[in-house]
């Protein structure tokens, strides 16, 4: 650790260096300063890890020094000596960040007392810093893939939060500043996921073409979704539907959702582009519905499974999940999934001898008296009674 002291009398700058044991300490005064100027411009030449001022000195006293330091090596820890008693110097001194106030006189053991504790900051700092730089390291190798995971989850609504999407924002290295943003909607006949190489292609090609293309995720099989800052006019849509198409080696659709002016709104524009999709605008919603219909009754005995997996799946927002179906069908997504479960529930009641835990647990019910529940509420009598009277 490299100290420097400072007082503008000569014989205590003489003395300092040799009452106190400085290599035992582990540590090494490097200079002495006449004056606050002199400990500045030593400063600003080497290095040092700790300051210990007097207080009073002609020109600028410790206190002024001490503010000095601060602004222009915030790091270095300060000890100041003073001959003042009054609080308010001690005050101000902790105020600016001094770690040791000391008054006047100090004796050799105190002052090498407060150089050790100067010694374990300093030390503890670097620590952190290495720390610090470590976990910086390791953000940096594994940032690309946390942008992606950023994008992916607002698009599915998983941050919904202005203090979640800060905190996410700042771990991606994303800026905070709210720009226009729009997703396009890009859709192949692939029975996989298109690869990541391909995607890397198709975002630097969308960002020759539309000049400000933040990203492009993959979003299922033979989809994938660009987000960019801003609309798109038709001409550069057909360029970039032509690039894809060259890129992708295989012919694809391609939809422009609506230009929204913040991050959590990104998911609506994404839906948008959805629905546009050339070939789907018809029946899109009955489309939509149909799809969701199939994966309720693909995973009735899943009691993971529920309307959040089923927009995630179709990728659209969960409030828009609800306003379709029950337009359509004429109950909620949630009241569809329970009549389809009981009606699992009533099938396996008559023809098997399944109890009813088992049979709590083949349509998605880990707690068999939550089923019970449910099924009285649906059909009036609970399993037992319902299986007695159909069985008579």
């Amino acid at each position: 650790m490299k100290v420097l002291f400072v007082d503008d009398e000569k014989i205590i700058r003489d003395g300092i260096r040799e009452i106190i044991r400085w290599d035992e300490l582990g540590c090494e005064l490097m200079e002495t300063a006449d004056s606050a100027d002199s400990a500045i411009q030593a400063m600003q030449k080497e290095r040092f890890d700790l300051v210990i001022t007097d207080i009073c000195m002609q020109k600028m006293t410790g206190i002024e020094l001490a503010k000095r330091i601060r602004r222009i090596k915030p790091d270095t820890k300060i000890i100041i000596l003073s001959a003042f008693e009054d609080f308010s110097y001690a005050r101000e001194a902790i105020e600016i960040g001094v770690m040791k106030y000391m008054l006047k006189p100090v004796t050799p053991e105190e002052l090498e007392t407060a150089v050790r504790e100067a010694m374990d900051q300093v030390q503890s700092d670097m620590q952190l810093a290495s720390r610090i730089t470590e976990s910086e390291k390791f953000v940096n190798i594994y940032r690309p893939q946390l942008v992606k995971d950023f994008w992916r989850a607002l698009l599915q609504r998983e941050i919904t939060e202005q203090n979640d999407l800060e905190q996410k924002m700042k771990l991606a290295g994303i800026n905070a500043d709210s720009p226009t943003l729009c997703c396009i909607m890009v859709k192949a006949e692939l029975s996989e996921k298109v690869e990541e190489h391909i995607l890397q292609r198709t975002v630097q090609s969308a960002e020759e073409v539309l000049e400000k293309c933040l990203e492009c995720i993959g979003y299922g099989a033979g989809q994938a979704v660009i987000i960019t800052e801003k609309l798109s006019d038709n001409e550069k849509m057909i360029r970039l539907h032509n690039r894809i198409e060259n890129i992708w080696g295989t012919p694809v659709r391609i939809s422009c959702g609506h230009q929204v002016s913040n991050y959590l709104e990104l998911s609506a524009s994404l839906e948008a582009a959805i629905m546009r999709i050339p070939g789907r605008q018809k029946n899109a919603v009955e489309d939509l519905v149909a799809e969701s219909v199939k994966l309720i009754e693909q995973n009735i005995g899943n009691e993971k499974f529920g309307v959040n997996e089923i927009a995630v799946a179709l990728h659209i927002s969960l409030s828009y999940l609800s306003k379709i179906f029950k337009k359509h069908l004429g109950v909620t997504c949630i009241e569809y999934i329970t009549q389809k479960r009981m009606e699992k529930a009533k099938e396996l009641l008559i023809h098997t001898a399944m109890t009813q835990e088992e049979i709590a647990h083949a349509v998605g019910y880990t707690n068999v008296h939550y089923f019970s529940m449910l099924f009285k509420k649906q059909l009036g009598e609970t399993p037992g009674q319902y299986r007695r009277q159909v069985r008579k």
